[in-house]
């Protein structure tokens, strides 16, 4: 796949990449990937989504779309089947045999890097509002997320950088966030430090570890719509039952589609984690 014309592209937007797209409310956008999906909508395009990918929960009025499958593994008769005037991707797109194929179709595609700190967010958010003519409403965008960044921050001081893993994982088996994971970049943007930036993307992770660590906090991601009351109890279920019992950091749920989707709703989501962090250094 080459993904090094797709950055190029993106780059090139304003020139003659996007020369001869249809009228916006003519225009059939497919929107892959969580941070795409919302970022289109909150960019007030939405009317011009016709499908998504299984992974865009947000809004809710993308949810009754229809799907092409996932992000990471979607078909290419499927995407094409809905005759899209653009799409516009996250970097997790694929497989690469399916990008080849819509890049040989002739379809204007769009890959923006996948969001998980302000840099790449701020970029997704310029770059697919200028494939949908809309820099003014990015630009407006933007200004509120950083808005609530500051603010954040502001709040977080409060706390005096408190320590912070975050977990995640199925029965039996638990990983901790490492460095350049959504994960990571949201718990930085609320005023904490991960302890696991040693590594780079999720690793197993052992309660030995993570009593050793010592954070002040532990996370523990969910999706949307589950209903575990008790945080201590997912990390038994996750193998990690002596942590749960001993560990005197504060056990919360993080939901996965709120704070680890970058997108227009990461400075809301850092403003409450910059709260809890607050609220602990009490």
């Amino acid at each position: 796949m080459n993904r090094r014309r797709n950055w190029f592209m993106a780059a090139a937007l304003g020139a003659a990449l996007y020369v001869g797209l249809p009228a916006a409310e003519e225009r059939r956008v497919v929107t892959l990937g969580g941070p795409a999906t919302e970022i289109t909508f909150a960019l007030g395009a939405g009317g011009e989504v016709v499908a998504t990918d299984a992974s865009s929960l947000y809004p809710e009025e993308a949810q009754a779309l229809p799907r092409v499958g996932y992000v990471a593994a979607v078909g290419a008769e499927g995407l094409l089947g809905q005759n899209p005037d653009l799409i516009l991707a996250t970097s997790r797109f694929g497989p690469p045999a399916v990008v080849e194929q819509i890049e040989a179709s002739g379809v204007p595609l769009m890959i923006v890097e996948s969001p998980h700190d302000v840099d790449s967010l701020e970029k997704a958010i310029r770059e697919i509002g200028a494939a949908l003519e809309r820099r003014e409403a990015a630009a407006r965008l933007w200004q509120r997320i950083r808005a609530d960044l500051r603010t954040a921050r502001a709040k977080a001081a409060t706390a005096g950088k408190p320590t912070a893993v975050f977990i995640l994982g199925n029965a039996g088996s638990a990983m901790a966030a490492g460095r350049d994971t959504q994960a990571a970049g949201m718990l930085h943007l609320a005023g904490g430090r991960n302890l696991f930036d040693g590594y780079t993307g999720y690793q197993p992770v052992s309660g030995e570890a993570l009593l050793d660590a010592g954070p002040d906090f532990i996370f523990v991601g969910r999706h949307g719509g589950e209903t575990d009351a008790d945080p201590r109890e997912r990390l038994e279920a996750l193998g990690l039952g002596a942590l749960a019992a001993s560990t005197d950091a504060r056990v919360h749920f993080l939901d996965l589609g709120e704070y680890l989707v970058f997108g227009p709703r990461t400075g809301q989501a850092a403003l409450r984690l910059a709260g809890m962090f607050a609220e602990g250094n009490d």
